[in-house]
Formats: C-alpha cells, structure tokens, sequence
C-alpha cells in the first residue's frame, strides 16, 4: 500500500489515476470514498480518469487508510487504497522538523514519527521539571496561595507573568492601580501598595498569564539535543532487540560482544534505552536561568 506525507495542518488533495486499469472505452463513472476517524474530507472530484479527495486535520504520528471504490462506465468496480501519514507540527518545546535537522535525517516512517514525538514530550516534561516553569503561555491560570503576612512582595511561582486580571485577598477582591490596592512588578511579584498582604493559609487567589507566547530559541535547542538523544537511544535498543550491555557485533558465524554498563555518574549515557540521561549538566547550565527556585 501506498503511503503518502502530510503535514500538520496542511489542507491537501490526493489523486488516483485509474488511467491504466480502464478497458477500452472505459471512464470513470462514480467514486464513493471511505475515510476513516480523526481525518477530515473537505472535497471531492472526479474526471474521466481520476478521482480526487481533499483532506484535512488528523494527529501528528498517526497513519490513515484511505479507500476508493470506484465504478467504471462499463459497471466495473475498481478499489484502490493509500495511508495518509501525519508529521511536521510542535508537539513540546521543538518540533519533528528541529530534531531532523539537528540529525541530518529525515523521519518518514510511523514508528519514526511517533517515537520522536515521545521523545520531544518526555524531553519537554524533563525541562518543565527542572525548571519548575510550565514555560508555554498559560493565560487566566488560577492559583491560590499561602501568605506569611507581614511583607508588601507576593511572589507568583510561573514567569514571565504578562498579565494580572484579577486578584482575591481573604475573599475581597482588589483593584490594580499606582493608587490602589496592588500593583504588577518585575520577576513577578505583586506588590501590596501602602499595605502588607495578608496572613493567611490558601487566603490569596491570583489569575494571572504567565509563560512565553513563542519559546525562547535556547529552551528550543536543549529540547532539541535531549529528544535527539531518547530517539537515538530507542533506535540502539531497536538494533540489538534490547539487549542491554551490546558493545559489537559480527556477522560471520554471529557472534556478539558485551561489556558492564555504568551504573551511575557520567557513565548513566551509556546505559540503556531506558537510563539515556535526558538533560546533561551544559543544558542545566541554559535552562538555570528559567529555574525557579522554589522556597
């Protein structure tokens, strides 16, 4: 069967030439297409020896059977079937485009694309981890938090924050202004004019945007470099059908070579699939200054 690349969120049409398989005489009479779930007919048409279908949506990694039963002139009934298989798209913080590039590869298989895609989520996760910062826009998150009291300075846990819409002390709610109840400042912190935020357990709620509308290109690349790395380590594992511990192999007589893997340190690298180290310490080293660091 063949299959065929789409784009996230590309609107495209797809034809059969049913030229060859026609009798003498023969030309398409009717078309009647199957689609199935999650991907989208937008149109359809037909000449005298083709048919078309536009399609559109469809998840990013996942592959659609696409069917045409057509009737000839002559009563005849031809079937004909391609996949429709979805790439291209962000799906974290780097997109399937970012890891090629990074590789020098082109990942047009299924299982390529949805192993990099689970690389990119699990490398995202890892940095929002580290970091303690959801990083993408989030706009009207709610939090409720705790206040010592006896301070001007809240400081809100997600940056950058953008905007402040609303803001309940002890089930009041405030007004924003150089002359009123608070004001936004840098880094976050909302500072109480000419008064001392409240005492209290779970006694502020703040609403707030917070996150970046575009992720900045360095968080890009170590997203980039530490999914390359997850999808490179399924690819040695596929190799020797996860087998840990394989240093080489021969292919006359077959014969293969292990060695003791590390157990812990900077030696972690080069364990299996399943210990590849997600964020190495120079990536720490870029994301430290999105780190927050919670008190």
């Amino acid at each position: 069967m063949k299959t065929v690349l789409k784009r996230f969120g590309e609107t495209l049409d797809y034809t059969i030439n049913w030229a060859d398989r026609l009798a003498t005489g023969e030309t398409v009479s009717s078309a009647v297409w199957s689609v199935p779930p999650g991907i989208t007919k937008e149109d359809e048409s037909t000449t005298s020896t083709t048919s078309v279908i536009w399609l559109s949506g469809g998840t990013a990694g996942e592959s659609y059977t696409i069917t045409c039963t057509m009737t000839t002139s002559g009563g005849r009934i031809l079937v004909d079937t391609f996949a429709v298989l979805l790439r291209g798209g962000s799906y974290g913080f780097c997109s399937l485009e970012d890891i090629e590039e990074f590789l020098q590869v082109t990942l047009s298989t299924t299982t390529q694309i949805s192993s990099a895609i689970r690389a990119i989520d699990e490398a995202t996760v890892a940095i929002q981890n580290y970091t303690h910062q959801e990083i993408e826009q989030t706009e009207d998150d709610e939090i409720t938090l705790d206040c010592a009291g006896y301070s001007s300075k809240l400081f809100l846990p997600q940056l950058p924050v953008t905007e402040v819409s609303e803001v309940v002390e002890d089930d009041e709610t405030l007004t924003e202004g150089s002359d009123e109840d608070y004001q936004l400042g840098q880094w976050g912190i909302l500072h109480r004019v000419s008064a001392n935020w409240a005492a209290g357990i779970q006694n502020i709620t703040v609403t707030y945007t917070h996150g970046y509308a575009t992720i900045p290109d360095d968080i890009v690349a170590v997203c980039t470099r530490a999914a390359a790395r997850a999808y490179q380590a399924g690819l040695r594992a596929a190799e020797v059908e996860a087998v840990p511990g394989v240093s080489a192999e021969s292919l006359g007589d077959h014969s293969v070579t292990y060695s003791a893997e590390g157990g812990g340190g900077v030696s972690e690298g080069v364990l299996g699939a399943s210990a590849s180290r997600m964020l190495l310490l120079s990536e720490k080293d870029v994301l430290n200054r999105y780190r927050y660091v919670m008190i």
